[in-house]
């Protein structure tokens, strides 16, 4: 993937930075930009953003060594995951 936005760390910097992997995911997949979009989109983007958060402060206690996703029926995997959270009540 291209480079994306350095966002702030909050739920609305994430957002930013799911808004712009999916526009750039849609592109590759599919030659062009998504239509439309628009609030649904935005209303998608803020839910996903503020699951993960709550599951990231559920688990910041947990570690993570590993992260595999499906991505358009191919397994990605991420041997190695280096990461710090803080997070605020």
């Amino acid at each position: 993937m291209a480079d994306l936005p350095q966002p702030p760390l909050n739920a609305d910097g994430l957002v930013m930075v799911i808004e712009a992997a999916f526009k750039q995911a849609f592109e590759e997949a599919k030659g062009g930009p998504p239509p439309g979009g628009g609030d649904d989109l935005k209303i998608l983007f803020e839910g996903i953003a503020n699951g993960l958060l709550f599951f990231l402060k559920a688990h910041e206690q947990d570690f993570i060594d590993s992260l595999s996703v499906d991505l358009m029926g191919e397994r990605k995997t991420l041997g190695e995951v280096r990461a710090s959270f803080g997070f605020d009540a």
